[in-house]
């Protein structure tokens, strides 16, 4: 695992909690702030972030109490990340409070920013890891098996760092990333009805009440695990997607991903989605466009393919 306490402590040097807290806590919870700020960081429950998620979106923040808890908030992210489970606390959660704070604008410096988003892209990476023993045919019980995808979108809409994320991902290095890009690959290559990786979410997506068929499974390619419902992918990581990610580009990283798991039970299923693909490029092409729109444009219609 690419992911520790160590790390994410390491890009906040101080580990001392802090005694002496002025920051007002938005929910008036000062005294239930005073005490997260003074409990050693590995000893903080995570539930107790629900106070401080509100405060990265809505106060004025104290340097050293940010310093002490950010890299308890990063340590959630990374575990919710690693288990298929949304960032948040009740009503507050990770990414809007990034969002609404611009809490990487104001409250990490250049050097410190660049070493959140490496931590960022190490724990997906570490996600996708887990997918090396995936059975796709097979029901995948209570966790969503497309969360990691929900993750990347939600970061995509609050931290510049998709094309670092997605490089690495898309370099195809491990089964997991393999399964991970073939996953996405299908959702540009299969309608609704033929696409492999919903036949085994499809009882789970039921549950969770998200329409299938004719109102767009391929939806879980836009949805995202924040509380964020009216943002767009932020510019600079679309104007990477725009750049990079080409019918071409597609089709070559699905072959690699094929290669990768040419010896494994998945070898079927990645030499029918490459197949897909090549087979009509002009699906490919439209359904491209209509990928960028949609994560431009998150209150548009649903995708319907």
């Amino acid at each position: 695992m690419r992911i520790s306490w160590d790390r994410a402590e390491s890009i906040f040097r101080s580990a001392r909690p802090v005694t002496h807290v002025w920051e007002k806590q938005f929910d008036y919870g000062d005294e239930e702030l005073r005490r997260i700020a003074a409990t050693p960081r590995r000893e903080i429950k995570f539930e107790d972030l629900w106070y401080y998620y509100h405060d990265l979106c809505y106060v004025e923040l104290q340097p050293d109490v940010f310093a002490h808890l950010f890299p308890v908030c990063l340590m959630d992210w990374h575990e919710t990340l690693q288990r298929g489970e949304p960032c948040s606390k009740g009503d507050s959660e990770f990414h809007r409070s990034i969002y609404g704070g611009r809490i990487l604008e104001r409250m990490v410096r250049p050097g410190q920013r660049q070493q959140v988003f490496e931590f960022f892209r190490d724990s997906f990476l570490d996600r996708l890891a887990l997918l090396e023993s995936l059975d796709v045919e097979q029901k995948l019980g209570e966790q969503d098996p497309f969360s990691w995808l929900a993750r990347l979108n939600s970061l995509a809409l609050v931290a510049p760092c998709v094309p670092m994320i997605w490089n690495a991902w898309w370099s195809i290095e491990t089964p997991g990333s393999a399964v991970a890009a073939l996953q996405y690959c299908a959702g540009l290559a299969f309608f609704d009805d033929e696409n492999p990786f919903f036949q085994s979410a499809r009882e789970w997506m039921k549950e969770l009440g998200r329409s299938l068929g004719q109102d767009g499974a391929a939806a879980v390619y836009f949805l995202d695990d924040s509380y964020l419902h009216d943002v767009g992918w932020l510019p600079e990581n679309l104007t990477f997607l725009r750049d990079v990610v080409t019918p071409t580009y597609i089709v070559e990283r699905a072959q690699e991903a094929a290669r990768r798991l040419a010896n494994s039970a998945h070898a079927k299923l990645a030499s029918g989605v490459v197949a897909r693909l090549q087979s009509d490029p002009e699906l490919l092409i439209s359904r491209l466009g209509e990928l960028l729109h949609r994560l431009e444009n998150p209150t548009d219609d649903p995708w319907h393919i």
